[in-house]
């Protein structure tokens, strides 16, 4: 017999099908929310079948991606000899089980969307189809809309499973409007981390005729942290001891729209006003060896370091050697920005006193004054003040570190959140059940829906 699954409040959730979650790169050191979720979601018995388009072979990997049970099936190998004969194998089965329809995608995508990426994905869709269908999957869910929730599309156009998608920032704004309400359009439900993605895409929708039922779609489930992990030390306090140096700490990717050129300006700053502190910079990316140049060429290398990644399993005694964190997020040239960056809910949930800046659902989580400081975007002078402002006021600091703990448990419990997912899953599953049900026999041979290409 099936187990239910059952959700923090002892309450049963109905029994799932199998879902199949397709991710871009798995395991990515950066993607802890898609690993949190992933674990969390076996834990309540949902039955998870892994797909990642490639491998992203980083060489640190999380200690806790041991725990995930289900299998990681790549749609790309090394081998391009065999990926060649694996592509061509799974268009010929196409086109054998779905002749009109492979004929239907192909044709539109020779006529509408001539571009080699999306040719290619659209080889990714039918290798995962086939792989679907062969392990009775019922049930596609893709992370980021950009290139996987591509591939989720044209898999439900070739096959008809119903497939559901979650949104976060660089793929929303990144992503062609028209192209992104189609996704939309045919997806069964849309989940996003920030109310900030969330207004976007319902303003994407408000013109077409049924705006209504395609925004009642979006709905704000927040990645969640956490709070047993990340929790003050019982030790923390805000009052430095006589001659303690306050270390300002940061933890992101080292690329643009982490702002951290901005922190290394503001830190000149602090200097400059013969203010005491220390900073500290954990992680990787491609502007690591322009942000070092920085740091010498303004000659401080005494109070900037940067440090390399680090696993979560590091991270909690990290932020517990801090006196505050900061990470002054912006929107990059090409447009990507943060939605909602998992390290502050991190350091918030650890009771740290934070600084940030007011971009995409960062004021969602810092509540400027009340349990953090909010900087205008790009100013690191504003950045250096609002630095200024917690380093020289200890009943300050105390203040939002409660603030911020208290906030992170009401609004961004893990848990919590993954029980609003679960909701999502469990709703539109149940509204789509004939759907699921009438997948199984096969084969089907069903007009698809290409309006509005």
């Amino acid at each position: 017999m099936k187990k239910s699954a059952i959700n923090q409040n002892n309450q049963a959730m109905p029994a799932f099908p199998k879902i199949a979650y397709l991710l871009k790169g798995y395991p990515r050191l950066s993607e802890t929310f898609i690993l949190q979720e992933i674990l969390g979601l076996e834990r309540r018995g949902i039955p998870l079948h892994l797909f990642s388009i490639i491998d992203p072979k980083e060489d640190i990997v999380h200690p806790s991606v041991r725990q995930v049970q289900s299998h990681v099936c790549y749609l790309h190998s090394d081998d391009a000899r065999y990926m060649q004969t694996t592509f061509e194998q799974s268009q010929l089965w196409l086109l054998k089980r779905h002749p009109l329809r492979l004929l239907r995608v192909w044709l539109y995508v020779s006529f509408k969307r001539r571009h080699l990426l999306t040719f290619q994905r659209l080889l990714e869709a039918g290798r995962l189809a086939q792989l679907l269908v062969e392990q009775d999957v019922q049930w596609l869910h893709a992370h980021f809309a950009h290139g996987p929730t591509s591939v989720a599309d044209f898999v439900h156009l070739l096959t008809g499973i119903p497939f559901s998608f979650s949104a976060h920032a660089k793929d929303i704004y990144q992503s062609s409007p028209d192209l992104l309400i189609r996704k939309i359009q045919r997806a069964r439900f849309v989940t996003t981390c920030s109310d900030a993605s969330r207004r976007y895409m319902l303003n994407l929708l408000k013109d077409l005729p049924d705006a209504g039922r395609q925004q009642s779609k979006i709905h704000l489930v927040y990645h969640g942290v956490d709070t047993q992990r990340f929790s003050p030390s019982p030790a923390q306090s805000y009052r430095l001891a006589s001659g303690e140096t306050p270390l300002i700490l940061s933890i992101g990717r080292f690329v643009e729209k982490k702002g951290y050129q901005y922190l290394i300006t503001a830190c000149k700053t602090l200097v400059e006003r013969n203010i005491p502190f220390r900073c500290a910079i954990y992680g990787s990316g491609p502007l690591k060896h322009d942000l070092r140049q920085q740091i010498e060429s303004l000659g401080l290398e005494e109070y900037v370091q940067l440090h390399g990644e680090r696993t979560q399993e590091d991270l909690p005694a990290i932020y517990r050697t801090a006196t505050m964190f900061v990470l002054p997020c912006c929107v990059a040239s090409d447009g990507d920005r943060d939605g909602m960056p998992n390290v502050l809910l991190e350091a918030m949930a650890t009771g740290l006193p934070v600084v940030s800046t007011d971009v995409g659902g960062v004021p969602e989580l810092v509540e400027h004054d009340l349990n953090g400081l909010l900087a205008p975007e790009k100013d690191p002078l504003a950045l250096a003040n609002a630095l200024e402002r917690l380093l020289g006021d200890a009943s300050l600091r105390a203040s939002f570190s409660a603030g911020a703990r208290r906030h992170i448990l009401e609004h961004f419990d893990a848990e919590q959140n993954l029980n609003d997912l679960m909701t999502c899953f469990a709703q539109y599953m149940h509204q789509s059940q004939p759907d699921v049900k009438r997948l199984a026999s096969l084969p089907q041979e069903e007009p698809v829906s290409l309006v509005n290409q």
